[in-house]
């Protein structure tokens, strides 16, 4: 009786162990489940169409995604460019220089020199 008994707790482990991984695995696909529709189709109209609110015979208008506002806002003004067909890259470049004199051994004088430089171009 015993040896049934002992049999019957170690089958139901196994299933409790089958069913508690069967469990993690759906908790952890549920959570993986992508919301984006779920947000636009609680957002605006002109979230999904800026043309719903702004004339396309008279505005441009576009709509960026981003994780913050201002990511968001870049996105959309490259959408805007884009309409243009133009692309706009931007060459930022720091120099720095460190010149020292010396004089028997020891530093007489010494100059740094840093120089910021950006250049903006447009490619049509």
């Amino acid at each position: 009786m015993q040896g049934s008994a002992n049999r019957r707790i170690h089958n139901d482990m196994e299933h409790f162990k089958y069913l508690t991984g069967a469990i993690v695995c759906l908790l952890l696909l549920a959570s993986c489940a992508n919301t984006r529709g779920g947000v636009l189709a609680a957002s605006p109209d002109w979230v999904r169409d800026p043309h719903t609110l702004f004339d396309r015979q008279t505005y441009l208008a576009a709509v960026g995604n981003g994780n913050s506002r201002a990511l968001a806002e870049s996105d959309a003004i490259g959408r805007l460019v884009s309409i243009f067909g133009q692309s706009i890259q931007v060459d930022k470049r720091v120099a720095e220089s460190y010149w020292e004199a010396v004089d028997r051994g020891a530093a007489a004088s010494w100059t740094q020199t840093t120089a910021i430089g950006d250049r903006i171009y447009l490619v049509t």
